[in-house]
């Protein structure tokens, strides 16, 4: 039950990551890793005979998706000219099954979590410093070195950038050139 567990969830997942991806390439990649979930699953039933031609047919089908890719590119982007337009986008059948306000619910969702989890990491990390500062006593001449050299680091780098970015008259006038390579 594990196996099989495992499969699918792995083609779950796989699904939802190259759903998507903007690169042919790798929507195949993330396609592969589905078949190879539903196989893992196949396998876990017992069903090696079903796994074996699962296997076989998908590596055909696949290894003939890989090679067409870039041509396929090509006949869409003519096709394209040649109609003068873009082609109609074909909705994904989680398009077709979910209505509008339940896609954008979901959505909402998925960022809130992404939200909250960046959240709590950021959260985290703050606590791991503020431990760290509180366990490794610097003495406060040595933080206000590193404070000096910060900020002498700080604008050493903006006069290194306005000087070579400044105009030539500019440069001149302050006396600052850039060196004469050297001569042969």
């Amino acid at each position: 039950a594990a196996v099989v567990t495992l499969g699918l969830l792995t083609a779950v997942l796989a699904h939802f990551a190259g759903s998507v991806q903007t690169d042919i390439k790798s929507a195949l990649s993330f396609a592969s890793l589905v078949q190879v979930g539903i196989i893992v699953a196949e396998i876990g039933c017992g069903l090696r005979f079903v796994a074996l031609v699962h296997i076989l047919g998908h590596a055909c089908l696949r290894t003939l998706q890989f090679v067409r890719a870039p041509t396929l590119l090509l006949d869409y982007r003519t096709m394209e000219n040649d109609i003068g337009a873009r082609l109609p986008r074909l909705s994904g059948h989680w398009e077709r099954l979910l209505p509008q306000n339940a896609r954008v619910w979901l959505y909402r969702l998925a960022l809130n979590h992404c939200l909250d989890y960046v959240r709590s990491r950021r959260a985290k990390m703050n606590k791991l410093t503020e431990t760290l500062d509180a366990e490794t006593s610097i003495e406060p001449t040595a933080r206000l070195l590193q404070a000096t050299l910060v900020e002498l680091q700080h604008s050493a780098g903006a006069a290194m950038v306005q000087q070579r970015w400044a105009p030539s008259g500019a440069r001149a006038s302050r006396g600052c050139s850039l060196p004469r390579p050297p001569r042969r």
